[in-house]
């Protein structure tokens, strides 16, 4: 038993079952479309983002527009409106007639429009400055009358008054458009007629801030209105340079990303990824079926008694372990050649000696453990051969053809072992039947066996496998 695990344990080659290297290539099937999946939700994901400001920014132009646009629609009627009243043939005839009286009932006629506060009219190049009246002139009201007397445009302009801001309006007094300016009149409108013209404004959507400046001077702010954030208050056009609106941003513009594009992207970054997972698995599944295939041909072509050259597998794991199959079977081939030459002497042997010596000499012969090679001790068993149930210990296990194929399981009757020829029997089927029945007949001490064929075309060689297969059992004939 000693010289037994010696000899088994020069032919077994572990396999290498140490983990591969990492590496990508594996991973390669499943990679296109999961970056795919990814790049795109990416896509959606920075889309998403982008256009949160840019909604921001589209909403503060609209708000901040639409309240500058009113604004200067506003200033623009109350100058439309001054020059209409300054184009009345009746202030004309009291500027013509100079007549105090008369001025002053054409003064009150406007003060029965309404969100006019006052009205002063003056003829061409008699306004001066006058702070103690209704309507007081300051200097840079005069500067307005004189502008309007020389028939220039002249844009309204806020005046305080007390605690009250007013709105005033010059325009030159003519008969036409064409016709020389006889005088100037000035309107002073109620503030809220311009802030009335203001839309509404949600408290959080931004802060409005109406202002009049000119030059270097000090800002008039007449109207902050709303709630602002921390963002940059933007200026907008009014159509009159000493007016300016400002609009700030309020909590209320702040958009967050658009719920649907993100849930659009996760969406095919997961579809990506399980596609690249599946690809992968699909991929794996191959490799394994096809080195399953091959480890098949291998082990049949092993179970023949043939000797197979080391090749590779596309999985380390499977590869190392093929290599080491593919190196026992070249190690066990050159133990054929005594196997071989024993068979032929005990074949001498039983042609001069009788029956029962051959028969005794062969089983114990190859039975006695002291001269089985294959004997191993049962730690060998557990780690090379676990299926020793079904292993077959007969005259020529050391031979390339000492393993017998897997036979059809169809052929096998109850009283009978039946089959078709070139189909399930064959010239091979019918050697291991005949070398089955030979050592089954030694076993039970019956040395006669009678063979008979019919007529049938595949008889002789058939009959001539299954008496070579008694033969080589060891069966006398």
């Amino acid at each position: 038993m000693k010289g037994s695990q010696h000899s088994a344990s020069q032919h077994a080659v572990p396999a290498d079952n140490s983990p591969p290297a990492a590496s990508l290539k594996g991973l390669a099937p499943g990679l296109v479309p999961a970056a795919i999946g990814l790049l795109i939700a990416a896509a959606l994901v920075w889309t998403a983002l982008a256009t949160g400001p840019q909604q921001q920014d589209q909403l503060l132009q609209a708000w901040g527009g639409s309240q500058a646009a009113a604004a200067g629609v506003a200033l623009r009627q109350i100058n439309a409106d001054t020059q209409s009243a300054a184009s009345g043939a009746a202030l004309v005839q009291a500027l013509q007639s100079n007549d105090a009286a008369a001025l002053l009932a054409a003064q009150d006629r406007f003060t029965r429009w309404d969100g006019l506060i006052g009205a002063r009219l003056y003829p061409k190049g008699l306004a001066d400055v006058d702070t103690q009246g209704a309507l007081p002139v300051s200097f840079a009201t005069l500067d307005m009358l004189n502008k309007a007397a020389q028939g220039e445009a002249v844009a309204p302009e806020a005046r305080k008054v007390g605690e009250r801001w007013l709105i005033y309006s010059a325009a030159p007094v003519r008969a036409a458009a064409s016709q020389p300016v006889v005088g100037t009149l000035l309107l002073a409108f109620d503030l809220q007629r311009l802030l009335n013209a203001l839309p509404a404004l949600p408290a959080d959507a931004g802060q409005v801030v109406l202002s009049q400046q000119f030059g270097s001077g000090p800002a008039q702010v007449f109207l902050q209105r709303g709630q602002a954030d921390e963002g940059k208050a933007q200026a907008f056009d009014t159509g009159y340079p000493g007016w300016k609106l400002e609009f700030t941003p309020g909590p209320g513009l702040k958009t967050s990303p658009s719920a649907v594009l993100l849930l659009l992207a996760l969406i095919i970054a997961a579809t990506g990824v399980l596609l690249g997972l599946h690809r992968n698995e699909r991929a794996l599944q191959k490799r394994i079926c096809a080195d399953a295939r091959q480890l098949d041909q291998l082990l049949q072509e092993l179970s023949r008694g043939k000797a197979v050259k080391p090749f590779g597998l596309s999985l380390p794991a499977l590869s190392g372990l093929a290599q080491a199959l593919a190196r026992v079977s070249l190690r066990s081939q050159p133990q054929a050649a005594p196997a071989l030459a024993a068979g032929e002497q005990r074949d001498a042997d039983i042609a001069k000696g009788s029956a029962s010596s051959t028969v005794a000499a062969s089983r114990t012969d190859w039975t006695d453990p002291l001269f089985q090679d294959t004997d191993i001790l049962d730690i060998d068993l557990l780690d090379e051969n676990q299926d020793f149930l079904r292993s077959e210990h007969n005259l020529a296990m050391n031979s390339p053809a000492s393993v017998a194929p897997n036979l059809p399981e169809t052929i096998f009757r109850a009283y009978d072992i039946r089959g078709v020829v070139g189909d399930t029997l064959n010239a091979e089927t019918a050697y291991w039947i005949g070398r089955a029945i030979g050592s089954e007949s030694l076993a039970q001490n019956e040395p006669n066996v009678s063979v008979g064929r019919d007529g049938r075309l595949s008889g002789p060689e058939l009959v001539q496998q299954l008496i070579q297969g008694l033969h080589d059992s060891g069966f006398p004939l």
